[in-house]
This record gives structure tokens, sequence and C-alpha cells, in this order.
């Protein structure tokens, strides 16, 4: 796991976040399939669910920025990335949790 404050001081590149948030997602999805959705009520009272999303959300949002920056420098020639909507949020996900309930 990646220091988050290797993120924040700039200690990674850009490609280097884009590398970390792409196994991110990978390595989560897999606890989605685990994850029982139950209400919290109904959890083992070691469950570390609300913990994993929450981990989760923090280090996607550190490295959503810089990891994009690199896409887009990469793949910026020959598209038409001047026409990308000004409204698009990269940290606007559906499993980005804003706090523990």
């Amino acid at each position: 796991m990646i220091a988050n404050n290797k993120i924040s001081k700039g200690d990674m590149t850009d490609g280097e976040c884009f590398v970390e948030k792409t196994k991110l997602i990978h390595e989560y999805r897999k606890f989605l399939f685990i994850d029982p959705g139950l209400p919290q009520e109904l959890l083992p009272e070691d469950w570390l669910g609300s913990h994993a999303a929450s981990l989760f959300s923090d280090y996607y949002r550190a490295l959503s920025a810089p990891a994009v920056r690199f896409f887009e420098e990469v793949f910026k020639d020959g598209n038409e990335i001047e026409l990308k909507d000004d409204r698009f949020d990269v940290l606007e996900h559906p499993f980005i949790v804003d706090e523990l309930t």
C-alpha cells in the first residue's frame, strides 16, 4: 500500500499515480463481491467494510487528479480532449463515500 503523504508531497509521478489508482480500483472491486451489503446492525462487530470503503475513497481522491493528468497527457495527441465537458468531476464516482455511516 502506498503512503498517502507520498502522494500529497508530490513524491509520486502522475504515471505512478495512474498505475496505483488502476490497481486500487481492481483490488477494491474484489471486495465488492464479498460485501453482503447488509445494514450495519446485521453485520458482525468486526466487519471492516465501512473502513475499507473509507480507505478506498481517501486513496481514490488523492490519486485521481494526477492520474487523470497523466491519462490526458498521454492520450491528447490525435484526440479531442479540448471538447471534454467542463462539468466532468473525477471525484464523482459511485464508490466514493463522503463519511462513514
